[in-house]
This record gives structure tokens, sequence and C-alpha cells, in this order.
């Protein structure tokens, strides 16, 4: 097996492991590995701060997925994107 094969299979490993979260880096083009766990807990933390953002009183997250939903058919209609 040569190095290009095994760091392939290397990756693709990690990104079917669901105990940890694979995200590029906010710099550098490297590439950050987070446990899933303390990763959600982050986001929820700052999700949660009252100071940055807000809970809407109205829920629009009905129309958003409706126009996604709407969107992602027609991509994938027109060949642009293929469904995984």
């Amino acid at each position: 097996m040569n190095l290009l094969s095994a760091l392939t299979q290397a990756i693709k490993k990690l990104r079917r492991n669901t105990d940890i979260v694979n995200r590029p880096a906010d710099k550098g083009g490297a590439t950050t590995v987070l446990n899933t766990a303390d990763y959600v807990k982050e986001a929820e933390q700052q999700l949660s701060n009252c100071q940055i953002y807000k809970l809407l009183q109205d829920h629009r997250s009905g129309s958003f997925q409706s126009k996604v939903g709407t969107l992602c058919n027609q991509l994938s209609e027109n060949g642009a994107a293929t469904v995984k």
C-alpha cells in the first residue's frame, strides 16, 4: 500500500468516526479534529450568548426549509448537484 492510499483510507476513517468532528481551521488552511461532545457544548455555549444572538419570536425555519428544499430539488433536476 502506498502512502497516498494509506492517507486516503485514514481520512475516510476519520470522517466516518462520529465521536469526532473534522472542520477547517479559521486560518491557515489547516484541519481541526474535535471531540463531538466538546464541539456541541461549545456551539451551544456560543449560541446561548444573548449579546450576540437573539431568539426570534416568530419561527421562520419552516419557510426557509421549504425554500432550501425547493432549491435543492431544482439543482438536482438541472444536474448541478447530486443527492447522497
